[in-house]
């Protein structure tokens, strides 16, 4: 059983209004890397010996600054990648031919390649490609860039992480800097007019209309600027990465964020972030407003966008990532097995650290937190077990969560529960859902997701009732007379989830009280 011990109330540096934008919602889909590939470590001494003609250039030049950015770049290296495959060849080729193809025939290339070619991907070192002049040549167009006006309030240290980097993810390397020069749009004619970061950022955005924004397309793995401009289509992760690339081009210290699934609904999202004077100012790419983003949107009727974990891309390595930690000790899920992002969820929304209490030992070394995605539990967060307990930092509030363990072998792996699912409150109280196996009651359900008509009750339609117990168990299914459903000696005081059966995707939990259903 499962004691909640406390919360710890934290202030927010940022909390936006949300207003009504348009969601480019998705899911970007984790490439998973063989264990054998992952020993790749190589030492900071080791790179200086790689690339001491770069060394030698910055020194010979007596440019401490510059040499000092080369040096964050070789501390950083470990572990830098991109993808081959002999099925990208092809795929690129195919789609090359075409200068204004679509998305669907971009999805039908894709599938029809997958089909002829095996799909294995091949993890390749970014050091197989970078040489000593490819970093010399990145850093100068980085501090070229610094000559711009809005660069004064930049630290040097936001500077390195976020402008001076040669790659924005895991694509393979190209000097898209030199690229950029030749855009108009970013030309210093152009640009002329621009005073600060903030009105700079929002000239670049306001630029992106002509990309096609889709929830059914990316490019199988990441690309450099030149490709993804050329295909000009995918998710929000595709136009916050093209952002990113525009933005820190011409000195813009712009951040790619992403919640990796909403708090109380499916998918999640990506989007870009300006840091600036120690502020973050969030925005969609080829969205409105510099600075607000869809923290808690509230369109009539409709459930609110809650976030439960904002995570950070980075370009350094982050010693409290969960692969640092972890140390491949033991199986992670997909969604954290990333050294590069950081927890910035205070910067976004109100936290609180959770910490929970168990009477047994727990064997692992870490926990987990999931939300619901309206079919499944989602890792949302991890936590660091010690002993008999589990602490969770910076928690997103106003949701239920659920504890779990992460069990992985080769033929499968699955979430196992050890603990009952919580509320943690917008107050940042904590209230356990205990379900009441002996106490049963009449659950009244008019809905069963609160957004617009479909998702009321349909006459005709077929609905079943689950509660939370250890996992879902059914309290039967009827068919609707009405628009009201009538369910009877149902557990009291557990966690509900009502299904059509018969239509529809839309689907959400709720609790029940006072007579109705209140939906998390």
């Amino acid at each position: 059983m499962i004691l909640i011990l406390h919360t710890i109330k934290k202030n927010f540096r940022l909390y936006f209004i949300l207003i009504l934008t348009t969601l480019i919602s998705c899911k970007r889909k984790k490439i998973f890397i063989d264990q054998e590939n992952k020993d790749l470590s190589r030492s900071f001494e080791y790179y200086k010996i790689k690339y001491s003609k770069a060394i030698n250039h910055f020194q010979t030049q007596k440019d401490s600054l510059k040499l000092k950015a080369l040096y964050y770049i070789l501390n950083n290296l470990d572990d830098q990648f991109f993808f081959q495959a002999r099925w990208l060849k092809a795929y690129n080729t195919a789609i090359s031919t075409n200068k204004e193809i679509s998305v669907n025939d971009l999805i039908y290339k894709l599938d029809s390649i997958k089909m002829i070619y095996p799909t294995e991907l091949e993890k390749i070192e970014d050091t197989k490609v970078i040489t000593n002049d490819y970093l010399i040549r990145n850093i100068d167009r980085a501090f070229e860039s610094r000559n711009n006006k809005w660069a004064n309030d930049l630290s040097f240290e936001d500077f390195c992480e976020y402008v001076l980097p040669y790659k924005v993810g895991n694509e393979e390397p190209e000097l898209w800097g030199t690229c950029l020069k030749n855009e108009t749009f970013l030309s210093k004619d152009s640009l002329k007019n621009v005073v600060n970061s903030i009105d700079a950022v929002k000239y670049i955005n306001d630029r992106l209309h002509w990309y096609k924004g889709t929830v059914n397309y990316d490019y199988p793995v990441d690309v450099g600027y030149t490709m993804t401009k050329s295909i000009g289509a995918g998710t929000c992760y595709s136009m916050s990465r093209m952002i990113a690339f525009q933005a820190r081009a011409v000195g813009l210290p712009v951040v790619i964020d992403f919640a990796p699934s909403w708090g109380n609904r499916s998918e999640g999202h990506y989007w870009n972030a300006l840091i600036y004077k120690n502020h973050t100012y969030p925005f969609d790419a080829a969205g409105p407003d510099i600075g607000f983003y869809k923290i808690e949107f509230k369109g009539i009727d409709r459930i609110p966008y809650k976030i439960s974990k904002v995570f950070r891309k980075t370009f350094s390595i982050q010693n409290n990532s969960l692969p640092v930690q972890n140390r491949f000790s033991e199986p992670m899920p997909a969604t954290f097995d990333n050294k590069r992002i950081k927890d910035v969820t205070d910067q976004y929304v109100p936290v609180s650290n959770i910490t929970l209490k168990y009477s047994k030992k727990i064997s692992k070394k870490f926990s987990y937190l999931c939300t619901f995605n309206n079919r499944n539990w989602i890792p949302s967060s991890w936590g660091t077990v010690d002993d008999r307990s589990i602490t969770f930092n910076n928690m997103g509030r106003d949701m239920v969560y659920l504890p779990v363990c992460y069990c992985s072998n080769e033929k499968n792996s699955e979430l196992v529960p050890i603990g009952n699912p919580f509320i943690l409150f917008s107050n940042g109280q904590i209230k356990e859902i205990r379900v009441n196996l002996e106490r049963k009651q009449t659950v009244v359900v008019t809905k069963k997701y609160p957004e617009d008509e479909t998702n009321k009750i349909i006459k005709g339609d077929s609905y079943e009732l689950l509660y939370w117990s250890n996992s879902w168990k059914s309290s039967g299914t009827q068919t609707a007379k009405g628009n009201m459903l009538y369910f009877s000696n149902v557990p009291s005081n557990a966690l509900y989830w009502i299904r059509d059966l018969t239509q529809g995707k839309q689907e959400r939990i709720f609790t029940y009280g006072h007579d109705q259903q209140i939906w998390w």
